[in-house]
């Protein structure tokens, strides 16, 4: 027999939301796929999708769930572990450094887009291909030999 489960509206909308960040997650790895440009609306944005192969998975909502957790997708970049202690606490979702120079940045968890400059070589430089936006602007990633040597992310800010 079926399970019913009454959901609102807005826990629906979020869900979706949530299936859709997962799938463009996903589909940015494939280099020739765009995004469609961030809403101010607040409206679901589109997403050009990829049909997946059969062994491609989709994803479980407890997979969404986890990766709409800061704490897993911050876990991605290993650098910011190198950060001081202060500088590495994830204060309402975001990360807040303040770098040697005083200028100050806010580590998001989610991903640059290919619309960034800089995002094709920072991701090339990248661990694991991983890329995080900040807040207002630019790109942050964990360099792949720098990290090794205990130094924290490299922080790309706005190309204006």
């Amino acid at each position: 027999m079926a399970k019913i489960i009454r959901m609102t509206e807005s826990d629906l909308t979020n869900l979706v939301r949530r299936v859709i960040k997962e799938q463009s997650a996903q589909i940015k790895s494939v280099d020739n796929v765009k995004t469609a440009p961030k809403q101010s609306t607040g409206q679901i944005k589109s997403v050009d999708t990829v049909k997946p192969s059969s062994k491609q998975s989709m994803g479980t909502i407890s997979s969404v769930m986890m990766k709409e957790d800061p704490k897993e997708w911050f876990s991605n970049f290993p650098c910011i572990k190198n950060l001081p202690a202060d500088q590495q606490k994830i204060v309402g979702g975001k990360i807040y450094n303040k770098t040697d120079d005083g200028k100050r940045y806010v580590f998001l968890p989610e991903t640059g887009t290919y619309q960034e400059k800089g995002f094709g070589d920072a991701r090339e430089q990248s661990l694991n291909d991983y890329v995080g936006k900040i807040q207002g602007g630019g790109l942050y990633y964990c360099h792949k030999t720098y990290t090794s040597k205990g130094l924290g992310p490299i922080i790309m800010p706005p190309v204006k």
